[in-house]
């Protein structure tokens, strides 16, 4: 199990020294282990969690505290860019946070 996401998700930057054609101008991330989708762009990143996903204090990007919203209507907190939780196989869950820095 993935303890800290911030290994796995790689910051593509666009400038004029790095004219990566595939990138956004400004940064985007992505990365998904088949139970999670993470994708940053900009200064924004992005959660949408599959059914019978299960996290236990997923390190995340520096971002600041919010929460997600699940498919049944209930909320999962994000505190301290930590996510922690267990959806059974009907739920799903997604929100954005917003980074407290550009990388």
């Amino acid at each position: 199990m993935i303890r800290d996401l911030n290994q796995n998700l790689k910051i593509v930057r666009w400038d004029e020294s790095n004219q990566n054609t595939e990138a956004l101008k400004g940064q985007w991330a992505q990365y998904s282990d088949g139970k999670g989708i993470f994708s940053i762009i900009k200064n924004v990143l992005f959660i949408t969690l599959l059914p019978n996903t299960e996290y236990k204090d997923l390190g995340l990007p520096q971002c600041h505290d919010g929460f997600l919203i699940c498919s049944d209507g209930s909320i999962i907190q994000i505190k301290d860019s930590k996510l922690t939780c267990s959806l059974d196989n009907t739920m799903t869950a997604q929100g954005q946070l917003i980074l407290k820095k550009w990388n």
